[in-house]
């Protein structure tokens, strides 16, 4: 088999994976359930967790775009409660209306210390 077409079958299994660990740490009750404190950590675990393959597999917002839409317009459709907790990850995840998320373009330490100052705004 042919080197990219093994690089891209790698980079589509990082993906799935980084989606699955996205279902697990965005269900409705690891969110709302928790308190402050489990909330930020659940939150930079996750951001820790997809920095990891962020160089070595190429990683973009627009690989994860489609899937977090579908999620969050489910999510939103199904339960009836405050999503603040949800939409600071997804928006952090995807483009929107404004620039691509700092996440996928700066160095991941400087990212870090971003997300602490905006948990502790909005939380």
């Amino acid at each position: 088999m042919e080197t990219s077409k093994i690089i891209n079958m790698k980079r589509e299994l990082v993906i799935e994976k980084i989606k699955n660990r996205l279902l697990e740490d965005l269900s409705f009750g690891k969110i709302c359930d928790s308190n402050i404190d489990e909330y930020k950590i659940t939150v930079i675990e996750l951001f820790s967790f997809i920095s990891c393959y962020l160089a070595e597999y190429d990683l973009k917002c627009y690989d994860f775009r489609e899937f977090l839409d579908d999620f969050y317009f489910h999510l939103v459709l199904e339960n009836d409660f405050e999503v603040n907790r949800f939409t600071l990850i997804i928006d952090e995840l995807t483009i929107y209306y404004a620039s691509e998320p700092y996440f996928w373009e700066i160095p991941f330490d400087i990212y870090i210390d971003k997300l602490n100052k905006m948990l502790s705004y909005v939380l």
